[in-house]
């Protein structure tokens, strides 16, 4: 990528991909907008949480698309960014102009205050199961406030197959996460469906269900004035 720009070919830069035309550049804003007010990818299914600040990636990336919203998603400072990955001179860090987000194509909403670090941030999962590093979490979510972690994902695992049977025995069961047991059995393995997204000024909602029982359909609401509280109403329908 460093060599295609050095070289003018903004093909590559530009091209885009798969059935939904994605972009480089909008591949890896998806960074920005799943990032958490303490700067981080967040921890969930076969990952853990991970400082934008320190991958090489997101760093280079800054540079080449001169993106000053990136460096406050990544809490990220110019002058403290090692030799190696440097930042270009004048860029300064700027609030991105997104801030709730609906992420379709991978299965997410965040819902967030604003680009403090105090901010709420809620990232709530709705989407696919995921093929083999795909967790029973359906309807699962990750809060953040006041510049702290609140409700981290407890089945996140950084190397699955360094303990296979820790992964299936707790990592990938919906013990592990934080969304509805039901009869203390895990879901099965299958996509949610989102029902409802809106962000507003003053409110973000999102809802999605999921018929990962049998029999039984889960609806998940999550209500969040901005600024204030997060309301989560679950609902278990007979179908």
């Amino acid at each position: 990528l460093k060599v295609a720009r050095q070289l003018g070919d903004n093909q590559l830069m530009e091209r885009k991909w798969g059935e939904t035309e994605v972009t480089l550049q909008s591949a890896l804003n998806w960074a920005a907008q799943v990032a958490t007010p303490l700067g981080e990818l967040p921890g969930i299914n076969d990952s853990l949480t991970a400082p934008l600040a320190a991958s090489s990636w997101f760093l280079d990336a800054i540079s080449l698309y001169q993106r000053g919203d990136w460096l406050r998603a990544g809490r990220i400072t110019p002058a403290e960014v090692d030799f190696l990955h440097p930042i270009a001179a004048g860029l300064e860090p700027r609030d991105p102009e997104f801030r709730s987000v609906l992420l379709a194509d991978t299965g997410f909403a965040v819902l967030r205050d604003d680009w403090s670090e105090a901010s709420n941030y809620l990232l709530f999962d709705w989407g696919r199961h995921g093929g083999g590093h795909g967790h029973f979490d359906r309807l699962n979510f990750l809060l953040y406030a006041q510049g702290q972690p609140w409700v981290l994902d407890a089945g996140s695992a950084p190397e699955p197959n360094a303990a296979p049977e820790l992964q299936e025995s707790w990592h990938r069961q919906t013990l592990a996460h934080n969304t509805v047991l039901v009869d203390r059995q895990s879901q099965g393995p299958v996509d949610g469906k989102l029902v409802a997204f809106h962000s507003r000024p003053r409110y973000d909602v999102v809802a999605a269900e999921s018929e990962a029982y049998p029999d039984l359909t889960h609806r998940r609401t999550v209500f969040h004035p901005r600024g204030g509280y997060v309301l989560i109403l679950d609902e278990l329908l007979n179908r």
